[in-house]
């Protein structure tokens, strides 16, 4: 069954999730400035310590230690919203649509 994975507080994940805070929410405060996409959706699998991170056009996976194990490009793509998604065939000009990540599930 799928369930979302709720962060618990321990140890590594307390310290992870400390982390991002810093540089999602505290920008000022971090002498580093993240250039990349936009981050929507952290979950983390409590048996691996994988962390999983969604955003605008990419769903990345990390090991324990943050180190970027897969990034996984998923926008933009060429989409028109008189249109039904490819193959089908449109009539209007699809153009380059950003991908939002909506839901992030650990399974």
């Amino acid at each position: 069954a799928l369930a979302a994975q709720m962060i618990d507080g321990r140890g590594v994940v307390s310290s992870v999730v400390m982390v991002l805070l810093l540089v999602l929410v505290l920008p000022y405060m971090v002498e580093m400035k993240y250039l990349g996409p936009k981050l929507s959706h952290l979950s983390i699998d409590e048996i691996t310590g994988v962390i999983y991170l969604g955003g605008e056009n990419h769903l990345y996976q990390l090991d324990g230690d943050l180190n970027l194990l897969v990034d996984i490009q998923t926008g933009p793509r060429n989409d028109s919203a008189m249109c039904f998604p490819p193959p089908a065939t449109c009539f209007v000009n699809r153009t380059a649509t950003n991908n939002y990540n909506k839901v992030l599930v650990v399974d």
